[in-house]
């Protein structure tokens, strides 16, 4: 394995082993001054696509490194200024000063016989990438796109970077592309719709409306199409069969006009890819546990009238059958001892969620406006599961349990937020009104066995005892907030109002044990008003935005059990909280956040009936719970130098928890567990977080390196001894990736993380991890007929705590062949696991100990797809 690793290795420096140049000059006006952020690009003759670049500084310098002999066309472009191109040949004779280059202004009544290829453009706060100049392989989506945009960094997950921060929304020609999961448009447009992809800071819409800068910003990525995928349908379908009957099929249709944007999204397959939504997570789907088999669908419509009133919908429909087969050992310790608990699960699961998420954006004239974003969910779930459960101490079995239980669960949610805004002054007086609904049903019926064994002393007890529960869950929200926004100044604002809310959660629960034909129905009831009146105040300026506001909470919370009232408890709250941003200079911004808030302990928490689904692992709820107060504080840091394109990112984060609801473990003499929810005086944790990525142009490559640093304490009772958890963990991450990828693409790199876990009443159980894992991909496109990947991942885990290591190679590999017109069909092999070595693994501390889980997952197969990509879309280019 680490042979095939050294060999993609030795490929990247080995294709980088030309004669290198160093370009250099300034650009200047008419006047002589320096012009920044002009963009200056080598572009390959024959295709104009995008060799080399560099961008001016705030002294007009520019500066392109490792530059390979060869002919280019040397571009200079900046928005208002003519766009100058001149070939030029860079050899080890040429000179590196190019010198001056005047730019001048460009006239409004040019004509522009022949469109030149501009590969990027500043635009105000905009960076525009034009796709034309970045060749991609034949079939590839736009995340494959995005990872050759400089300043654009995608990670294996699919998270998207640009500009040194975190991209929260992709758009489709400015609108929404199924809800706000941006993985869904990046995963599955296919490149070549797309003509250009700018990169932005986004303001919220009620500050775009408005015109008062309420300081939100979304790093946003808004992905224009070409002319011709604007007119008419396009797609492409995809279907695959290999070894152990897996398979995988695919659909895509989108239709794209002025006004209506339309998308349906279709797909089935067996091997763990998962749908376009995955409930309680929103995120496209990730690896999980078990063998899964998957039917997703999605439909997305979206209809704007003119530039201001948008309405959009989408609809998606997942459904997915896990079979799991888990094991888990665990550490325990009580009262100086370690007990040991294994437990073998084998669960077979059918999950049916719907999610439609729904908005619009409406101006009844220029002075009001209205905006709704709503999600509504409706989820059926059954599992069957088997669990068996042993438990030892020094070596002698304590007790057993075999649990055979089957749920049944139907879920329904709602939530909405609906904002109108009034200008009674134009910009110096509104109105605002902010109005939240949520809404949660979620019924379930559940069946159980349970057989335990108890050996006590030189006593053996057996219990089989069969129980019903049906639990009904019903949860309302409403809160509203009037308030009124005043432009004091240019760059005073100020805006007072109060939120009013009430929340009702109940909960019923119905268990019978059919052994002794004896049933217990219990509800409770949690009840929350209050009243926040809050103020704040706002300083904008071209950099810096500032804001501090004051919130007066004052709530009233009713308990019921079985309808009897505990009484009715008021709590206060002052929640101070302050934000500061400050882009002190061209790519450098400085944000300092501190923020307060309380949260409230849930039903569950709260529902004092003991659980005795698990008869060892009893539960049970807290009505003494209080609300849990917070606070936190935050700086981070962001570099990104559009001279250099080096990106630097600096995060620290604290927080302090007053009343944190944390645990209390009561353990018998028979090591029959009972756990309970408390507060306890303070929770403390601290992260920190650098990334930092840069071209290394000599050596053709581009580094990213990412480390995170973090410190937790946590206090839990175990047997009325108070157990203080400490855990502090480092890690860090270094990947290489060549910066040409226009043939090659190779990426290579390493992880390594350090996990050290203290407990203050049980010093043997101290736990340290240590996780080691590298990995490298090597990806060939030798034109546009056939393209090549393998891809080889080892991860290694260690720990004094357990007796032996384990380590997890994997390796695949496919090729694909392109044919038809336009490479519109293609056929491709996959190779999955090619070493036969995967398995899920877990390896963790707990409040109370240590865990290692491992579960079957899916291994070793080959698969042949075809792929079809079809169009109705020349009439776009006709017009």
């Amino acid at each position: 394995m680490k042979k095939i690793l050294f060999v993609l290795f030795f490929l990247v420096f080995s294709s980088y082993s030309y004669s290198q140049n160093i370009l250099k000059g300034r650009v200047i006006d008419e006047s002589g001054n320096p012009i920044e952020l002009t963009t200056v690009v080598l572009l390959n003759p024959t295709d104009s696509t995008l060799k080399h670049f560099g961008v001016t500084n705030k002294d007009g310098y520019y500066q392109i490194k490792a530059v390979k002999n060869d002919s280019y066309l040397l571009q200079f472009s900046y928005v208002g200024m003519e766009t100058s191109t001149d070939m030029i040949t860079v050899d080890r004779n040429s000179p590196s000063d190019l010198g001056d280059k005047k730019m001048i202004p460009s006239a409004l009544e040019e004509v522009i016989v022949v469109a030149e290829i501009i590969p990027m453009q500043f635009k105000e706060d905009t960076l525009e990438y034009n796709t034309k100049a970045f060749t991609t392989r034949p079939g590839a989506s736009v995340e494959e796109l995005l990872k050759k945009l400089p300043g654009v960094e995608v990670d294996e997950s699919g998270n998207i970077k640009a500009q040194g921060e975190d991209v929260t929304k992709v758009l489709v020609d400015g609108k929404e592309f199924f809800g706000n999961d941006p993985k869904i448009a990046t995963k599955n447009l296919s490149a070549e719709a797309l003509d250009k992809v700018q990169v932005f800071d986004k303001k919220s819409e009620e500050a775009e409306f408005s015109g008062i800068d309420d300081g939100i910003r979304d790093k946003t990525i808004n992905l224009l199409l070409n002319e011709k995928h604007k007119n008419g349908f396009f797609g492409e379908i995809e279907a695959g069969y290999g070894s152990n009957d897996t398979y995988k099929a695919d659909g895509k249709i989108y239709r794209f006009s002025k006004t209506v944007q339309s998308a349906f999204l279709g797909m089935s397959n067996n091997i763990n890819e998962f749908g376009f939504t995955q409930r309680g997570d929103n995120q496209y789907g990730q690896g999980t546990k078990g063998l899964n088999t998957s039917y997703a669908g999605g439909l997305n419509l979206s209809y704007s009238n003119g530039k201001t009133n948008r309405y959009f919908l989408s609809y998606l429909k997942n459904s997915n059958k896990k079979d799991l087969l888990e094991i888990t050992e665990s550490e325990n310790f009580v009262d100086g001892n370690i007990y040991y608990q294994d437990q073998e699960v084998d669960e077979m699961e059918k999950d049916k969620p719907n999610n439609i998420d729904f908005g619009l954006r409406h101006n009844f004239d220029k002075n009001n406006r209205l905006i709704i974003d709503g999600d509504l969910t409706n989820a059926k779930n059954t599992l069957e599961r088997l669990a068996k459960t042993n438990t030892e101490l020094n070596s002698f079995k304590v007790n057993n349990l075999i649990n055979d239980s089957e749920n049944t669960g139907d879920e329904l949610s709602f939530d909405t937020r609906i904002s109108y805004i009034s200008k009674l002054k134009g910009d110096k007086l509104q109105f605002k009104l902010t109005t939240t609904l949520d809404y949660e049903k979620d019924e379930s019926n559940l069946d159980w066995i349970n057989d335990i064994t108890i050996f006590y002393s030189e006593d053996i007890t057996v219990q089989n005892t069969s129980f019903h529960r049906n639990n009904f869950i019903d949860q309302k929200s409403f809160m509203t907030s009037p308030a009124i926004v005043v432009q004091l100044n240019k760059l005073w604002s100020v805006d007072g109002g109060v939120r009013i809310s009430q929340n009702n959660r109940e909960l019923s629960r119905i268990e019978a044990d059919l052994s002794s034909n004896n049933e217990i129905d219990n509800s409770f009831e949690f009840k929350t008003t209050y009243v926040r009146p809050f103020l704040s105040f706002r300083r904008v300026t071209n950099k810096v935005y500032a804001n501090v506001s004051f919130e007066f909470h004052n709530m009233n919370m009713e308990k019921l059990l079985n309808e009897s009232s505990y009484g009715i408890m008021k709590y206060s709250y002052f929640l101070p909280r302050f934000y500061y941003r400050n882009n002190y200079a061209s790519g450098r911004k400085l944000d300092i956040s501190y923020r307060t808030n309380y949260s409230l302990p849930s039903l569950n928490q709260l529902f004092p009936i003991q659980n005795n689904l698990n008869q060892l692992n009893v539960y049970k709820g807290n009505l003494d719970l209080k609300p849990q107060y917070n606070h936190s504080l935050r700086l981070t840091w962001t570099v990104f130098d559009q001279f250099s394109f080096t990106s630097f990112y600096v995060s620290l984060r604290g927080n302090y928890s007053k009343d944190y609801i944390s645990w209390s473990q009561s353990v018998d003499d028979k090591f029959i567990r009972t756990t309970t929810p408390i507060n306890v005086d303070g929770m403390y944790n601290f992260i920190s977080r650098i990334d930092f990525s840069t071209p290394l142009r000599k050596l053709g490559l581009d580094i990213n390196l990412n480390s995170v640093e973090s410190w937790n304490e946590n206090k839990v009772i175990i047997n009325s001894s108070e157990n203080t958890n400490t855990t502090l963990s480092h890690s860090i991450r270094l990947s290489f990736e060549n910066r040409n990828r226009d043939k090659w693409r190779v990426n290579f790199g390493g992880k390594y993380t350090i996990t050290d876990t203290k407990f203050s009443i049980a010093d043997r159980q101290n736990y340290n991890q240590n996780s080691l894992g590298y990995f490298s991909s090597l990806g060939y496109t030798p034109s546009k007929k056939w393209n090549f990947d393998i891809k080889a991942d080892v991860t290694n885990y260690s720990s004094q705590s357990f007796d032996e290591s384990v380590n997890i190679p994997t390796m695949g590999a496919s090729f694909s062949y392109f044919f038809r017109e336009a490479e519109k069909a293609s056929i491709t092999l996959s190779a999955y696991d090619l070493l036969n070595k995967t398995k899920g693994f877990q390896q963790s501390n707990t409040d109370y100990g240590l865990m290692r889980k491992e579960w079957n997952t899916l291994t070793q197969y080959f698969l042949l797809e075809f792929r079809w990509k079809f169009d109705n879309t020349k009439r776009g280019l006709r017009k």
